[in-house]
């Protein structure tokens, strides 16, 4: 997901909401997303204008391939939910979780290191000395990228917010849909429901819906498929796999046949 900044939400709210939200996602190679994505980056925004770049992510190495693709990036941060989520686990709700929750913030290397050796020492069983352990590395892997930007050496403007709406974007948009629930998928299911979900986060569903000229009739139940659709708040499987005696000639199967071929296969 990109956004250029933030605005109230309503007028005299203290809620903000992202400016200029793009979402982008799909099934593809690492090397191919971001060469896909930058692309599309370059075309919705204008990255010559003065301010500050920041990526944000958990710590899969995937990411740090952006730098390839996006040059014109500030700061690769890691993301504040997932250092809070691996710093929970490796101690649970032990004396050292604020001492070293409050190095890490102070980016203190030194005292954080000495108190996740304490930590380990202090742990009875191998499980949960190898926890520590598996902290402290993550916590050093990604040592440079854990300040918040606004710590950084960087000219942030008076109202930079947190980043803390990637992680629930990525649940609503397509966890909650793809991978809760005990929900499984083939790979070719997987990437034709993300495509889907992608298109109408974007607003193009409608627009590939009607892509291609057909007869009245045809064009009628669309249209009826789509209210229905865009009634519901995302793609639900009602919508989609819905079927009647004659699976072929139903409407949402011809729906959700046609919109996956009309769909981009770009995974972003």
């Amino acid at each position: 997901m990109a956004y250029t900044g933030w605005e109230t939400r309503y007028l005299n709210s203290p809620e903000y909401r992202v400016k200029n939200k793009k979402v982008f996602g799909g099934c593809a190679e690492s090397d191919q997303f971001w060469q896909e994505m930058g692309i599309n980056i370059w075309q919705h925004y204008d990255l010559g204008s003065k301010g500050v770049t920041v990526l944000n992510g958990d710590g899969a190495g995937w990411i740090d391939k952006a730098r390839i693709y996006l040059p014109f990036l500030n700061y690769r941060m890691l993301d504040g939910y997932h250092l809070q989520r691996n710093l929970l686990r490796g101690l649970r709700r032990s004396e050292f979780l604020p001492r070293v929750r409050k190095a890490v913030t102070e980016h203190d290397k030194e005292k954080t290191i000495e108190l996740l050796n304490e930590a380990k020492g202090y742990r009875r069983t191998q499980k949960d000395k190898k926890k520590v352990e598996d902290l402290k590395n993550y916590i050093l892997d990604h040592w440079d990228n854990i300040l918040d930007y606004r710590e950084k050496d960087i000219p942030t403007p008076e109202e930079a917010r947190g980043m803390g709406i990637i992680e629930s974007n990525v649940d609503y948009i397509l966890a909650d849909r793809l991978k809760k629930q005990g929900i499984s998928w083939s790979e070719k299911g997987v990437e034709n429901i993300s495509r889907v979900i992608i298109a109408h986060e974007r607003d193009e569903l409608e627009r590939l819906l009607l892509k291609e000229e057909e007869s009245e009739t045809e064009e009628v139940s669309r249209k009826k498929v789509f209210r229905r659709f865009k009634s519901n708040q995302k793609p639900s499987e009602d919508q989609f796999f819905k079927k009647t005696s004659e699976p072929a000639e139903g409407a949402s199967y011809r729906f959700l046949k046609d919109i996956c071929r009309n769909v981009s296969k770009s995974p972003v």
